[in-house]
């Protein structure tokens, strides 16, 4: 069985090195839940926001089969998740995300200039 976790400290260092603010929204409590199999020893953890669900910790066949209903985008931490995954869901479509730079500082010259440069274009 499944439960929401109230307490997400107890599963932040499963997520150590994750650098997805999807993620920090879920643990901070500002949005999504983080669900655990064991609430007083969690030894994995899934967090879920939107349609994301980030796999962290010790696979664990619970979690992936209980995942909510409809489209979710099932994110494995490592390797052996990522065979859970496929074993849960064979004919689950494998696809690469790429993420989005973090921290990012625009160069608003340029930005204007290729601005510029559509605006013309569609005169």
């Amino acid at each position: 069985m499944i439960f929401e976790l109230d307490d997400t400290s107890k599963v932040k260092h499963l997520f150590d090195g994750w650098n997805e603010t999807l993620i920090y929204s879920c643990i901070q409590k500002v949005m999504g839940k983080i669900y655990v199999i064991d609430i007083d020893n969690p030894k994995s953890a899934f967090a879920f926001v939107g349609c994301f669900g980030f796999y962290a910790g010790e696979p664990e066949r619970e979690l992936v089969i209980n995942k909510p209903d409809g489209f979710v985008i099932m994110i494995p931490q490592n390797e052996a998740w990522e065979k859970l995954i496929e074993e849960c869901f064979p004919t689950a479509k494998r696809v690469t995300r790429y993420a989005i730079k973090k921290n990012t500082v625009f160069n608003k010259e340029v930005l204007r200039k290729m601005s510029a440069r559509c605006l013309m274009g569609m005169n």
